[in-house]
């Protein structure tokens, strides 16, 4: 995946990628006015888990022997580059990977409407974040990469700076508070990670009215955030606990399933 398959993302893409490393490669080195629309500048979910896939390797390698294959090291490499170019800090160490990438993918084209309803019209938000949901997997990159580095190394400084920059926009941006009558703590979720939260996804085939406000937050209980490792989201967890039925009313499997992951999470 890494060298030899096709690492396209797109068919329409501007170039014809020979593996996940090219594509990479020319996202490092080619600015938005390179391509055909903005999202085909976007480090995807493709790219970001065979980056991290090679990051565990690396882990496993380490643990067994003290010899690391090259091309994992080439593969590490090039994910911390990617962070360091495309993580953009916005107030203190919080920050947002590539703000504003994904505004004329189908899927975002409508996120500045507030509502979902019948004929809407296309409303980009310019600067706006990936989606909380598809985000929800950057904890457990940061969690393996800060697995392979020293922490007092400048790239482990580096990696704890994204890990608790990433925790404080989460809790800031996408955690919306407030407090039940028996002064337990209930959440709500916005739909983006810079905090917008208009529609998402609309149009999409599996769910035609797209996702409304608040409405994009099943990603919490697969408890992702958690392996941040920060209080506030813990914290978070211990009070979802007790709040499970505003989530899931039905009894249900997937119901006994997030209670059962929101308790480990709020172990941590």
């Amino acid at each position: 995946m890494w060298r030899n398959e096709k690492g396209n993302v797109w068919d329409d893409e501007i170039c014809h990628f020979k593996g996940k490393r090219s594509r990479v490669a020319y996202l490092l080195t080619h600015n938005l006015p390179y391509y055909k629309k903005s999202y085909h500048a976007a480090v995807t979910d493709e790219d970001l888990f065979t980056m991290a896939t090679g990051a565990s390797l690396v882990g496993f390698e380490l643990r067994s022997s003290t010899i690391v294959s090259p091309a994992l090291v080439e593969v590490v490499f090039y994910f911390i580059q990617t962070l360091r170019q495309k993580a953009v800090f916005t107030e203190g160490d919080k920050w947002l990977l590539q703000p504003g990438v994904w505004s004329e993918h189908s899927n975002y084209l409508y996120a500045g409407n507030k509502w979902s309803s019948p004929n809407l019209k296309y409303k980009k938000v310019p600067n706006i974040g990936w989606d909380a949901s598809h985000f929800s997997r950057m904890p457990g990159y940061l969690y393996t990469l800060s697995c392979i580095f020293k922490s007092k190394s400048e790239v482990g400084r580096f990696i704890l700076r994204l890990q608790v920059g990433l925790s404080q926009q989460f809790m800031e941006k996408v955690v919306v508070k407030s407090r039940r009558s028996d002064n337990i703590d209930l959440y709500r979720f916005n739909n983006f990670m810079d905090g917008s939260n208009g529609v998402f996804r609309y149009k999409y085939p599996s769910k035609p009215s797209g996702y409304g406000p608040f409405e994009n937050y099943h990603h919490i209980f697969y408890g992702w955030w958690s392996l941040l490792g920060q209080q506030p989201i813990t914290d978070m967890y211990k009070n979802l606990s007790h709040s499970i039925p505003n989530y899931f009313p039905a009894e249900s499997e997937q119901k006994r399933l997030a209670k059962q992951i929101v308790d480990i999470c709020s172990l941590r």
